[in-house]
């Protein structure tokens, strides 16, 4: 028997939200993310943010996902109920 997955390939900035399961697979080009996970996972809220790396270190909320890493910048998809 196959395996379904949902797959989503948006544009997102800062501040946007998306449904996705956890433990999704991100991919990321700078504005564009392509995010696939299994179509019957649980799936909860994100939202689009940003945060800077200083001296190496960065804390960020339980539950969260790093979707792209560049220079000292983060994206992070933050789960809807944490960013409130």
């Amino acid at each position: 028997m196959p395996n379904k997955f949902t797959v989503k390939s948006r544009y997102l900035s800062t501040f946007e939200s998306v449904e996705m399961s956890p433990d999704a697979r991100i991919d990321s080009d700078g504005s564009r993310m392509k995010i696939m996970y299994p179509s019957e996972a649980t799936t909860r809220e994100y939202v689009v943010t940003e945060y800077a790396v200083e001296d190496d270190t960065v804390e960020l909320p339980q539950d969260s996902v790093v979707a792209e890493v560049t220079g000292s910048k983060l994206v992070v998809l933050v789960p809807e109920s944490a960013y409130e």
